[in-house]
């Protein structure tokens, strides 16, 4: 009987100490909240490097999670982990770390993603992440780091994604990404970087994207990208780059689909830049200095969006596109571009839906300019000089939705001049000197921009005229906004009897911005013509200046003296009475 008693206090006493050892193990600090002793939140508590030791000492030795970030620790000791060799994930961003302890990381052998950017790194050291074997996922990213030791991720065998964008880096060597054979995106952007020595990224054989831009790069050689037979997508937008060649980019022809290479300073793209490259779907080489194209630079490509905006192109060659099939988007806005040739768009007939040409210096638009582009959807023609239109030139876009011509020197729309206009059903034609915009007959979802004209305007009226004439309107709506921040408010709708074509606008506030909108109202709701104007109305003191300036012409050349004479008479009885007064008053 006694030994059974001794072995069932033995017995208790181990469950008691499983117990408690249990307790122990899954209590939570305090200063931090725990979720199934798994996950532990200990972000925004003010927590500081002496402090944070013991809160680690109190949590869950089973956590698998730990955020720590936006705290105030300034340094990661050694050791510090001790406990929690299970963690996979660590967070500790936006705090305000300058160093990282040399064993700090080495108990972590399960960590699969750290998150230490936007802090205060300063360098990146060979041993700080020398443990992590299993590390997928690194965020370094908004430091202030300006050293990489070489080798310092040579162990980071299974690492996916290294982010170093936002810091001060200003080269990368060869030994500098070593070891990263399974590494699928790199972001450098936004740092110093202007120095890249050949085979920098010969290790990244499995590299997908490789963000450089925001970056100070001058040159590339034939090395710079050797060994990165997988990459997909390359940014090297926002440098210094003056020119490239084919050999730059041969490494990666195969498997590339996105290439970004604007604001910098190329200025000629040679035939063979871009050849085999038969995946890019996306090339971007806007703002760039580009005065020059050779015929061949997009033949046979699988482009699916073109963009070369904010260039010195002057011509669009009939060749330019002669064999390139399947580009969707063409953005030439913004260049000088005075000549399309007749034709030039005719290999991309069958799949281009949206061009946009604003902003460059085309005077006409011809029916030879479009012809063949049966699919466009969208062509914008905004800010260039355009006064002539061939008759036939929308009549040759069947598909088309939407056609800006804003911002040109349009002055007489005519529906028997230019066939089609009615069945686009989104126009734009504001900031334009129209005077006549007459004899369409909309029908349908047809959205219609005009801009109406300020005849005469003072501090109290507008007059204001419109160029839209005919249609099948049943009236005239006028609406008017106050556009001031304050507390007089005109928002007023009044009606005008159709055909009308100005109209006054009375109770107005002096030197006031106001917005005026006229449309015609038709049986059919969904055709919409604005027509619209912003005006500010004249102030008191400019009143008088007119008047002045009006009397000053009237008056001949001899009597002006006798007009000054008088006026300052007025201003020096003013005066004397305005002293009198203040005379008495004392």
């Amino acid at each position: 009987m006694k030994r059974f008693r001794d072995k069932t206090t033995s017995v208790c006493m181990t469950l008691i100490l499983i117990w408690m050892s249990t307790v122990s193990c899954d209590s939570c600090s305090p200063i931090c909240d725990c979720v199934e002793n798994y996950f532990a939140y200990c972000d925004r508590r003010d927590v500081t490097t002496g402090h944070v030791i013991n809160i680690l000492d109190q949590l869950p030795i089973r956590l698998t999670y730990i955020d720590i970030s936006h705290n105030l620790l300034s340094v990661l000791t050694e050791n510090m982990f001790h406990r929690h060799g299970d963690l996979t994930s660590i967070n500790i961003n936006h705090n305000a770390l300058r160093i990282i302890g040399r064993r700090t990381f080495h108990p972590l052998v399960r960590l699969r993603k750290l998150f230490l950017h936007h802090n205060n790194l300063f360098q990146i050291t060979s041993d700080d992440f020398s443990y992590l074997k299993q590390l997928q996922k690194l965020y370094l990213n908004h430091n202030r780091i300006r050293v990489i030791q070489e080798r310092s991720f040579a162990h980071l065998e299974n690492l996916l994604e290294l982010h170093l964008e936002r810091n001060y880096l200003t080269n990368v060597t060869s030994q500098t990404f070593i070891g990263l054979t399974r590494l699928r995106i790199l972001n450098l952007s936004d740092n110093n970087v202007h120095v890249i020595s050949d085979f920098a990224f010969s290790s990244l054989f499995n590299l997908h994207k490789l963000y450089l831009n925001n970056n100070t790069v001058i040159n590339l050689t034939s090395h710079t990208f050797s060994n990165m037979t997988s990459l997909r997508e390359l940014d090297l937008s926002h440098n210094e780059i003056e020119s490239i060649n084919s050999s730059h980019l041969d490494t990666f022809k195969h498997h590339i689909r996105i290439i970004r290479l604007s604001s910098n300073r190329i200025a000629r793209l040679s035939g063979d830049l871009f050849r085999e490259m038969n995946k890019l779907s996306v090339l971007d080489l806007t703002q760039n200095k580009i005065k020059e194209i050779d015929d061949d630079v997009f033949w046979y490509l699988d482009l699916q969006e073109l963009y070369l905006q904010a260039n010195l192109l002057t011509t669009v060659t009939r060749a330019m596109f002669l064999y390139t099939y399947s580009v969707k988007a063409v953005d030439f806005s913004y260049n000088l571009i005075h000549t399309v040739s007749p034709g030039s768009w005719a290999g991309l007939g069958q799949s281009l839906l949206s061009l946009n040409l604003t902003g460059n210096d085309l005077t006409d638009l011809s029916k030879s300019m479009v012809q063949g582009m049966e699919a466009l959807r969208m062509l914008s023609v905004a800010n260039n000089q355009i006064f002539i239109i061939d008759s036939r030139f929308i009549a040759e876009l069947p598909d088309l939705q939407m056609l800006d011509l804003s911002g040109n020197k349009l002055t007489s729309l005519v529906s028997r001049d230019l066939w089609g206009l009615e069945l686009v059903p989104r126009i734009l034609l504001e900031r334009n000197p129209l005077r006549h915009f007459s004899g369409f007959v909309f029908v349908g979802e047809i959205h219609v921009s005009l801009s109406l004209s300020i005849i005469s305007r003072n501090d109290r009226t507008v007059n204001v005229t419109w160029p839209y004439v005919g249609g099948n309107q049943l009236y005239w709506s006028v609406t008017v906004k106050n556009m001031n921040n304050t507390e007089t408010k005109y928002d007023v709708t009044f009606y005008l009897q159709a055909y009308v074509t100005s109209a006054t606008i009375p109770g107005l506030s002096p030197l006031t911005h106001y917005f005026i909108c006229v449309r015609p109202v038709f049986v059919d709701e969904s055709v919409k013509v604005n027509q619209i104007g912003y005006v500010t109305t004249s102030g008191w003191d400019e009143l008088v200046t007119q008047t002045t300036l009006s009397l000053d012409k009237q008056v001949s050349r001899s009597s002006r003296p006798t007009l000054s004479a008088i006026l300052y008479c007025l201003i020096f009885m003013v005066m004397v009475r305005f002293t009198s007064i203040s005379g008495l008053e004392s």
